[in-house]
């Protein structure tokens, strides 16, 4: 891959935080050092390159989450053959990364999805080597968490849900307005917010109304890790619940503003 389209990511960096001012120091770690070389220089296949520009730009580049955490080797090897010591194959049943072990990886780190994770019939069937997805086949190989939009995961989630397979293909789009609905609950919860701010500014204080979004807020910032027991039904009832919260919390600080 040219010099050019390496810069042009660090370019764009400066515009969404990568690298920025909360940039991540990586003159330490010799797997991005020498991964970030080689894919300036041509010195990895296309697909490596690519893996390589992805990482860098996701979630886990910007918070400091190395090659290393996830496929083994030592960051601290001055050689290759010592930066790559233990790293195995994806083929390999005893790398970290072999899709049955994506989610005790994965897991180590996002502890309260990974539970949540192997209550559900995808995780039951992964392991009994049926047809089931692991963490990459939705989030993708660059593992860029929350990238999932609704329209992606139709795509996804076709992949085994569909009228050829017989597998529930009615669940591909109940999983895109389940995520269409977490779009409503935050705008409810924007709409309470407004409103309270309103009050405040006005020298009211809509305390239960703030009690009553804090709850929203949350009961919301779980619902990805109730998402990956696949249970729909049980995370459609938690956002209209939520729902409820936010609109209630609306209507008390509605009330308090116009002093009724």
């Amino acid at each position: 891959m040219a010099r050019w389209l390496v810069g042009l990511i660090f370019i764009a960096g400066f515009i969404i935080g990568v690298p920025g001012k909360s940039a991540v120091a990586w003159g330490a770690n010799s797997c991005v050092e020498c991964h970030k070389e080689a894919a300036a220089g041509n010195g990895l296949q296309i697909w490596y390159q690519n893996q390589f520009i992805h990482w860098y730009g996701s979630v886990h580049g910007r918070k400091g989450v190395a090659c290393e955490k996830c496929h083994g080797g030592d960051p601290a090897g001055t050689d290759k053959k010592q930066a790559h010591r233990g790293v195995k194959s994806s083929k390999d049943p005893q790398s970290p990364i072999y899709y049955k072990n994506l989610p005790e990886t994965c897991g180590s780190c996002h502890k309260g999805v990974y539970q949540q994770f192997v209550q559900s019939r995808h995780y039951k069937n992964l392991k009994a080597e049926r047809l089931a997805p692991t963490c990459t086949t939705c989030h993708g190989f660059e593992m860029d968490i929350g990238a999932v939009r609704p329209l992606q995961l139709v795509g996804r989630c076709t992949i085994c849900h569909n009228p050829q397979r017989g597998v529930k293909p009615e669940v591909a789009d109940l999983a895109r307005q389940s995520l269409e609905d977490v779009t409503q609950v935050e705008l409810g919860i924007q709409k309470a917010q407004t409103v309270i701010d309103l009050a405040r500014e006005g020298g009211l204080e809509p305390k239960n109304a703030e009690e009553q979004l804090r709850i929203a807020r949350s009961r919301l910032e779980k619902t990805p890790e109730l998402w990956h027991t696949f249970q729909l039904d049980a995370f459609k009832k938690e956002l209209m619940e939520i729902r409820e919260l936010a609109g209630k919390a609306y209507a008390n600080a509605k009330h308090v503003t116009l002093g009724k």
